[in-house]
């Protein structure tokens, strides 16, 4: 999720605004827009990266294994398989009942999610 955040954080940061419900964009703002966007990227996850190379010596960052890491991601699976199936059947259409399916599914995902790691299973 952390990396995801770090690609789409520049990416809705920088859109050009929306007027109308159509996009006005020049070719010049847009030639702007992505040389922004690479060096927002470039150097936001460069500079992370290197730094974590310069600490460690060069070794890999190994992140601990836990519990609620396994719960998260089935739950991000099971949501991710789920909206993929609700929007096929209906053709691409999203209906507010979906949306408080998602919203329910996170909020059950968080519970689960504390609660493990409070009881330290």
């Amino acid at each position: 999720m952390a990396i995801s955040a770090c690609y789409g954080g520049p990416l809705l940061s920088m859109c050009p605004p929306v007027a109308h419900g159509r996009w006005k964009i020049t070719l010049t703002e847009f030639d702007l827009l992505v040389s922004a966007l690479l060096a927002d990227l470039l150097l936001g996850l460069g500079v992370g990266f290197t730094a974590n190379i310069a600490t460690n010596g060069g070794l890999p960052f190994v992140l601990p294994k836990s519990t609620v890491q396994v719960i998260s991601v089935c739950g991000l699976l099971l949501v991710l398989v789920y909206s993929l199936v609700y929007v096929i059947i209906n053709k691409f259409r999203i209906h507010r009942p979906f949306a408080i399916s998602l919203i329910a599914l996170y909020a059950a995902l968080v519970i689960v999610d504390v609660a493990t790691e409070i009881s330290g299973v």
